[in-house]
């Protein structure tokens, strides 16, 4: 996988935010063929919205490589989906044998067009009749958050009544909800062959529906805005920021070795917690210096001095608890200073792991990943009981 092309389509779709913003947009190395519309996603809250005809992406194409390209963005109403919604769902008709999707996204996908105005084409028609000004050689389909799941519809429905070489799309989504049940994700996984799922572990979106029958249609590549170890908070911890498309391209280009894109300003990681953590880390890392200050102390050479060596290991150890048990007490007052957030976005993480490792698929790398950060989480709590369970619940 290619970390600097999955930027690259995050930031077309980016372009999609701005054309629905008013915006002329920016896409570098691609010319836009046309706009798609859609009605807007109606919510148990605000039903009315799925009236409202708005922009939901663009259809481009690279002048070079002769690339098309469909972007899809998210949409306002996915914040009272979140709270809201209840997750119905019915059959996905485009494609036979392909279950179930949730209902307010296959309405929006049902109603999505290709330019406005009467016998204005679905996107699959638009594809195999657009007169392009090269030949296409192939096709990406990229999204954001609703965006995403609309995407996926627009993957299956391609790859499953296009000719070549539409009907062999490649899909990046980014913070994707799921969009349909056990046997829609068997089918798009039949059907559609490349598919790389961007995923925050802390973002909330792709987590929903989080009731059956939905399902994933592909294991996700996971981000890390908040991870607890190592110690790293990357962005404020707060839902909106850990979902926001301009998070997942500065969390992306951490990973690509290039140039870091800035997150929001209201994103960027300031505070207090990120430090406690890092200093405990530090703490509970630097056994060195521990060992370091256990050799430098004269008691200590002198009561080791012609002990026998069982002896010794086990004053050893007695002498390394009561020197933890000296530095417990700074590190717990240090953590006081804002404990309550500490624990609860510790807690909260450890939850999430916790998560991971039971519901993960045990064969799946982002699976041994939670497995192994959980492990490790354990195995810590486990060596330093003093300052774990000493810090204020």
């Amino acid at each position: 996988m290619d970390w600097n092309k999955a930027i690259q389509y995050a930031q077309v779709v980016n372009a999609a935010y701005d054309v629905f913003a008013g915006k002329v947009p920016v896409t570098p190395g691609y010319d836009v063929v046309a706009t798609i519309y859609a009605n807007d996603l109606a919510t148990d809250l605000n039903p009315e919205r799925g009236n409202t005809r708005v922009k939901m992406g663009l259809i481009l194409q690279a002048p070079d490589s002769g690339e098309a390209v469909v972007a899809i963005r998210g949409t306002e109403g996915i914040k009272e989906w979140v709270q809201d919604a209840q997750f119905l769902d019915e059959e996905f008709t485009f494609v036979a044998g392909a279950g179930r999707s949730e209902d307010g996204f296959t309405d929006m996908y049902r109603s999505m067009t290709v330019e406005e105005g009467a016998g204005a084409p679905t996107v699959v028609k638009f594809l195999g009749a657009f007169a392009w000004k090269r030949a296409v050689s192939s096709l990406t389909i990229c999204g954001h958050s609703l965006g995403g799941a609309i995407a996926t519809l627009v993957a299956l429905d391609v790859a499953a009544n296009t000719a070549a070489p539409f009907n062999n799309p490649t899909v990046y989504t980014y913070a994707s909800p799921r969009t349909g049940n056990h046997d829609f994700a068997v089918k798009y996984h039949q059907t559609v062959s490349t598919t790389y799922r961007f995923v925050d572990t802390v973002d909330l979106v792709p987590k929903l529906p989080g009731i059956f029958p939905y399902r994933h249609v592909t294991d996700a590549i996971l981000l890390d805005s908040l991870t607890l170890i190592p110690p790293r908070v990357r962005l404020q911890p707060n839902p909106l920021c850990w979902h926001i498309l301009s998070s997942y391209l500065y969390l992306m280009s951490l990973y690509s070795g290039g140039a870091v894109l800035n997150p929001e300003a209201e994103c960027a990681p300031v505070g207090v917690i990120e430090d406690i953590l890092g200093k405990i880390e530090t703490e509970l890392n630097d056994q060195k210096s521990i060992a370091d200050m256990f050799t430098a102390s004269p008691s200590r050479n002198i009561v080791l001095k012609n002990i026998p060596a069982a002896e010794r290991k086990i004053l050893q150890v007695r002498q390394r608890h009561k020197l933890l048990d000296q530095r417990g007490p700074s590190l717990r007052a240090l953590a006081k200073t804002n404990g309550a957030q500490l624990c609860e976005r510790t807690d909260r993480l450890r939850f999430a792991f916790t998560d991971q490792f039971h519901s993960g698929h045990k064969s799946s790398a982002d699976g041994a990943h939670a497995r192994n950060k959980y492990s490790e989480f354990s195995l810590r709590r486990r060596n330093f009981p003093r300052l774990f369970h000493a810090t204020p619940r």
